[in-house]
């Protein structure tokens, strides 16, 4: 991401609340914490955490946002930005029959990714 002074910003909030039932405790910014990766353009820009949010910056125009937790993933979502603007994305796992067996047939877009 070539991000300048331009104020635009992608702004990516994890609705999953993760509970780690390990002795020990994983590192936050972790999938065995409930991290997600956060793919813009191709490539991996940051993670969020399990219920927190992570700002980015990034440079104004087209582009695509696509999110990893360990062997699943979200569908890519295409959007454009303009200077000083922010762009808020919500992830999750979603809790239903459906999406149980999206996890297990189709793992590749079972996160839910939204634009809010």
């Amino acid at each position: 991401m070539n991000a300048s002074d331009n104020g635009a910003t992608v702004c990516v909030h994890s609705s999953y609340r993760y509970v780690s039932r390990r002795l020990i405790k994983p590192q936050p910014e972790s999938s065995g914490a409930g991290a997600f990766r956060i793919i813009i353009d191709g490539h991996i820009e940051g993670v969020v955490i399990a219920a927190g949010s992570k700002v980015l910056p990034i440079s104004p125009g087209k582009h695509s946002i696509r999110i990893n937790f360990r062997w699943c993933s979200s569908r890519k979502i295409d959007f454009d930005v303009s200077p000083a603007e922010s762009v808020v994305f919500t992830v999750g796992i979603p809790k239903t029959l459906n999406s149980a067996l999206r996890l297990l047939f189709l793992p590749r877009r079972s996160l839910s990714l939204e634009q809010t």
